[in-house]
């Protein structure tokens, strides 16, 4: 499927062509794949309607599970791919970020704070407080590869037309300093690099697009803000929905989940080309991963919040943690966040 985008003709450089020139070497410290053959795409809810609304769906490689949020219940949810078994966790609290550390040691976003977490022992130790006003929400956050956590905030009337306050894209240093980078940003999903870790990739689903920045890994430095992808031309509501999270696969393509539309896209980034796209079965798809001993299933989290009855009785398992396999890319291996 080949259907262009809105999109605005600079891209990245020639960041993701040097990539692609070298194809066989390693990105930073992840593990790269070439394309796979063709097959069947199979979609299978592996964990069903544990979700008001899922989010940040990560893959924990050392211990072979897949980590995801119920962002407005305050659930960490695990489900293991050996058995098939899941468990949770609750902080009471708004919690949109958890990155793996180690085996049982992870960073988790707690209301307007980011704490280390022991699943084993439940325990919680308070790092930083990024905003003490409780207007301010945190939102899901990604580590480069000198370590550096990379996060949004946004208002918490970030959808009202006359919101205060707009959000920004902040860094925690691995000293433990706390910069901004950004201001102006509405919400920001998921930050993710290209491969060459010279481009910086995020997704505003308020202003519906797919933008980027120049990165300098060895200064943590971000410039030259530009739209890749703008979604939000006329019409294109019901196509493309709103751009929620984002995934680079080992051929430089970007993965986007577009809530309201019941799909996750495949972009071409140089020139905001569809490249492909899977159906989910829910109209909501709100984030997504690479996972799986090769780094070749999709795990795609979806929303059941604000679904009508009619909605719900069309796709009832809304709210699922889905796998999505035969799709013919691999992923990336994502950064561990540091221990702090």
């Amino acid at each position: 499927m080949h259907n262009s985008v809105r999109a605005l003709p600079r891209f990245v450089g020639a960041g993701c062509q040097r990539a692609l020139n070298k194809i066989t070497e390693r990105a930073g410290h992840c593990k790269r794949f070439s394309s796979m053959v063709s097959q069947p795409v199979k979609i299978e809810a592996v964990a069903e309607r544990t979700c008001q609304y899922g989010q940040g769906v990560k893959w924990h490689e050392l211990q072979r599970h897949v980590l995801y949020m119920d962002s407005k219940a305050g659930y960490i949810h695990r489900w293991n791919a050996e058995t098939n078994e899941s468990d949770k966790h609750m902080f009471h609290d708004h919690t949109t970020m958890f990155l793996p550390v180690d085996k049982d040691k992870y960073m988790v976003s707690i209301g307007p704070r980011l704490c280390k977490f022991e699943w084993m022992g439940r325990r919680i130790t308070p790092l930083v407080t990024v905003d003490d006003t409780k207007r301010i929400r945190l939102s899901d956050g990604s580590c480069d590869a000198l370590g550096r956590v990379w996060f949004g905030t946004s208002h918490v009337a970030y959808a009202a037309a006359d919101a205060p306050t707009k959000g920004a894209l902040l860094c925690l240093e691995p000293d433990g300093a706390l910069r901004k980078h950004a201001d102006g940003v509405n919400v920001s999903g998921r930050v993710a690099w290209s491969l060459d870790r010279k481009t910086m990739f995020y997704v505003d689903p308020v202003a519906r697009q797919i933008a980027a920045y120049d990165f300098d890994i060895d200064l943590g430095k971000i410039c030259h803000r530009r739209v890749l992808v703008d979604l939000a031309g006329k019409n294109s509501l019901s196509r493309w929905g709103y751009p929620t999270d984002i995934a680079v696969d080992s051929d430089c393509n970007l993965w986007v989940t577009c809530c309201m539309t019941g799909r996750i896209v495949k972009f071409d980034p140089s020139t905001g080309t569809e490249l492909n796209s899977v159906s989910i079965p829910s109209l909501r798809p709100t984030s997504l991963c690479f996972g799986g001993d090769h780094m070749d299933e999709i795990f795609v989290t979806t929303s059941r919040l604000g679904a009508s009855d009619k909605e719900l009785e069309q796709f009832p398992l809304s709210g699922s943690l889905f796998r999505v396999t035969g799709h013919g890319a691999r992923g990336l291996l994502e950064n561990r966040a540091p221990s702090f």
